[in-house]
């Protein structure tokens, strides 16, 4: 599949006509991305493949800025911070500065009290969910989040008990 994602952008990259590509699932299975771009700008190799992004973060010049059509539909402030520290320096070098964890809202506490905090953020920020992002994820700290926190949020109306819809592309639209 990516190998024929990649082909088909590489067709639409010379296309004027072609401004935006939309990647969405279909059917039971989900397209998932991710890629440390801090390490990537080092220059190592981290975890994931190089190229990160299902293979599409090669498609841009880490040593120029970021284009400005770039858009997201999540992480908006991440990406306004960027574009302000970036102040017209390469991905690369931006990178090697950025700290999104600044942005960030320290969540300590019994599942009940963090539960309680990140209400009072999505009151204060809005928004539509929340995004973990922690060092060293095991097995026990899923646990205490699937255990603990998830029954928390549920039980003040912060996260769904259940799906409406049978495919996971009906669940995201649903939003």
């Amino acid at each position: 599949m990516v190998g024929a994602l990649t082909r088909q952008l590489v067709a639409w990259e010379g296309d004027p006509a072609v401004t935006r590509v939309i990647v969405t699932a279909a059917g039971e299975r989900a397209f998932s991305a991710g890629n440390d771009l801090k390490v990537q700008a080092a220059g190592r190799r981290g975890p994931r493949p190089a190229t990160g992004f299902a293979g599409l973060s090669h498609r841009f010049d880490l040593d120029k800025p970021l284009p400005e059509e770039v858009t997201t539909n999540g992480h908006q402030q991440n990406l306004e911070q960027f574009r302000k520290m970036a102040n017209g320096r390469s991905i690369r070098q931006t990178m090697a500065s950025f700290n999104a964890v600044d942005l960030s809202v320290e969540l300590c506490g019994t599942p009940d009290a963090v539960a309680a905090r990140m209400g009072e953020v999505m009151q204060e920020v809005g928004g539509d969910g929340f995004l973990f992002s922690m060092p060293n994820v095991n097995r026990r700290t899923l646990a205490e989040i699937e255990d603990g926190l998830v029954p928390a949020l549920q039980d003040r109306g912060l996260m769904r008990t259940a799906y409406e819809h049978k495919h996971f592309r009906d669940n995201l639209l649903a939003y």
